[in-house]
């Protein structure tokens, strides 16, 4: 579903005269011997405040044309990345911490950033991406889970027992350590996928989704509130080396353009929130249903258990996660580590 084409469809014509996809500023004349950056992307996607195009011209205009910003997904080596922070976990399981953990483990996006702003969490995630050679900058965020769409009954533990299901993050391991087989795609082939029957169950990060005509007839059922019921965040990675030459007063550029790039994903995904609730319809399918009591609880232990794993890998996750817990311990929560 295009994020566009279904507002301009929809009903909520009172919501939707003010939060359409904001448009892209234009950005000045480059100015002869500009530097040219390659910001690689995963590609188009619906969720609130995923605009690397948006984000690329706000740079360019800031620093008034001094910078050129290509996009280009097929680059391997770009100099920039824009997506989710929780891209890097086949480099470091720590860095799904920062994208968001999953169930009861997450933050709310307001919460999860005052503990990166001025609770050491980006220091840390400086630190431990700087080990991996690029500068993470929260840049946006998908907003909350829709839920788990899915086209068989999930409210038993023996229930995830040889399921597939499409999940990001820590999440995957969570319903691996009960049985299902996590399967990662993009979110362009999850119609097709469940179409096919190539997984059982998906969840599509990103409040519109719950009224994604695309998936509706395809799943009977969407549990709430999902497994990364707080969605994650979404970062512009820039490499160390290209950091590290910028002058201090163009780093705090990108960084100021990234922080709006966020607020506004913020401020997308409630409007997007709104919109869902005005046209979500009686209609009989998707039958919406909370998680089973026994698995809600199983997938809780297991997503404990996962978080214990990461923080037992090595120093830096350790002080990661302490750090972490610290700040929720503060908020009078206990469920980390």
């Amino acid at each position: 579903m295009d994020r566009r084409d279904f507002l301009k469809v929809s009903g909520a014509a009172a919501v939707t005269a003010g939060a359409g996809a904001v448009k892209t500023q234009a950005a000045p004349p480059i100015l002869p011997g500009a530097t040219e950056l390659r910001l690689a992307t995963p590609g188009q996607s619906d969720l609130p405040g995923f605009g690397p195009d948006r984000l690329a011209r706000r740079i360019e205009l800031a620093t008034g044309g001094r910078y050129r910003i290509v996009l280009d997904a097929a680059a391997a080596d770009a100099d920039l990345a824009f997506g989710d922070a929780g891209g890097q976990l086949s480099r470091h399981p720590a860095f799904a911490v920062f994208a968001g953990l999953p169930l009861a483990q997450g933050l709310d996006p307001a919460t999860l950033q005052t503990w990166l702003a001025v609770g050491g969490g980006q220091m840390l995630w400086d630190d431990l991406a700087a080990g991996f050679g690029f500068k993470p900058l929260v840049a946006g965020h998908t907003g909350a889970s829709a839920g788990l769409w899915a086209t068989r009954r999930l409210e038993a533990v023996s229930d995830l027992s040889g399921a597939r299901l499409h999940v990001a993050g820590l999440a995957a391991d969570v319903v691996r350590a009960l049985g299902a087989t996590p399967i990662h795609l993009a979110a362009a082939d999850l119609r097709g996928a469940l179409a096919e029957g190539r997984i059982d169950a998906a969840e599509h990060l990103g409040p519109l989704a719950e009224v994604a005509p695309g998936l509706q007839p395809l799943a009977g059922r969407l549990y709430h509130p999902g497994l990364n019921g707080n969605g994650a965040v979404l970062s512009l990675d820039v490499r160390k080396q290209v950091w590290d030459g910028m002058s201090a007063a163009d780093q705090a550029i990108f960084e100021a353009c990234a922080a709006e790039a966020y607020q506004l994903s913020l401020a997308e995904a409630q409007a997007h929130a709104l919109i869902a609730a005005q046209v979500v319809t009686p209609a009989k399918w998707p039958v919406r249903l909370a998680l089973g009591r026994e698995l809600g609880h199983a997938l809780e232990r297991a997503a404990r258990d996962v978080v214990a794993g990461v923080a037992g890998l090595d120093f830096d996750a350790r002080r990661i996660l302490d750090s972490y817990a610290a700040f929720r311990a503060m908020l009078g929560e206990a469920h980390t580590v």
